[in-house]
């Protein structure tokens, strides 16, 4: 009998993911198609790419994802979406930093690798002390403190543009938003695991990693979008960046406010204890960082 179920539950999820990967094609397209339209900035082909884009990419987004995260619903929807808004806001400007630092301050590379090397270990500090705090404090707590701290940090880089401004503050600024990242980054694949049925943790942790790599990539595509666009229209190098940096501080703070649809989370499962379908989140879950770019 547990054979033939086993057998039965292997046979839905292949059916699941045969479903899912032309969902997950259209996304990737439409994402494509977006940020293409974006970056070309015209009325022809840039607005038809941003149309189609836009068309392909939001329905695959809303079934890959659980009912009610493009409306931010309360609980396990919000905290999905929050975290494409985290990743979008942090790497609107993280993979611009070495670009404002070197092409704009005229500085070494070793400054520029010193500010990233900044924000990883400010990001490690962060994720140590949600860690040992989370009990006390809740999960809530630290995702929307987390997303003020990557904003204040954005805005902090951002003075950086100005000539008048020393360098040290870029660092110090560029550590802060790491710092946030780390407060915020984690709780929210441990509010994923609390709040997701577990016949539907696999769904559920999928949608969460979808969420990270979309909100990554459309993050760093619109600030690449705006430094072009300032760039054709003659514009000063600094304009563009602070328009990266500034949409990236504007989500972050919008990432706040929605944070108040989750759930205080002050009992919370060590992620280490999960196992099976939960297993492709641990890495976020334990505040490790797994993205590609860095």
């Amino acid at each position: 009998r547990a054979a033939a179920d086993a057998a039965d539950a292997e046979r839905l999820a292949a059916n699941q993911a045969r479903r899912r990967l032309p969902l997950a094609l259209m996304l990737a397209a439409g994402a494509g198609m977006l940020v293409a339209g974006l970056t070309d900035a015209g009325l022809f082909p840039g607005v038809p790419l941003i149309v189609a884009g836009t068309a392909l990419a939001l329905p695959a987004f809303r079934q890959l994802t659980p009912r009610g995260t493009l409306r931010a619903a309360r609980g396990l929807p919000a905290a999905v979406l929050l975290r494409g808004f985290l990743t979008f806001a942090f790497f609107t400007a993280d993979v611009y930093v070495a670009l404002a630092l070197q092409g704009l301050r005229g500085t070494s590379a070793t400054v520029a690798g010193l500010a990233l090397t900044a924000a990883t270990l400010s990001w490690t500090a962060g994720a140590w002390a949600q860690a040992h705090s989370i009990q006390r404090y809740g999960t809530r707590s630290f995702i929307r403190i987390g997303f003020v701290v990557v904003a204040v940090g954005l805005l902090g880089f951002a003075a950086i543009l100005s000539p008048a401004v020393p360098l040290p503050v870029g660092v110090l600024a560029w550590a802060v938003a790491g710092l946030g990242m780390g407060l915020a980054y984690s709780p929210l694949s441990l509010t994923v695991l609390r709040e997701a049925p577990p016949e539907s943790q696999g769904a559920a942790t999928a949608g969460l990693q979808l969420s990270d790599v979309l909100g990554t990539a459309l993050g760093a595509g619109v600030g690449g979008a705006l430094i072009a666009f300032g760039h054709r229209q003659g514009a000063e190098a600094w304009v563009g960046l602070a328009g990266a940096f500034s949409i990236g501080a504007v989500v972050a703070l919008l990432g706040f406010l929605i944070g108040a649809r989750l759930s205080p989370g002050r009992s919370i499962t060590s992620a280490a204890e999960a196992t099976g379908p939960t297993a492709d989140v641990l890495p976020q879950a334990t505040g490790q960082r797994t993205d590609p770019t860095r």
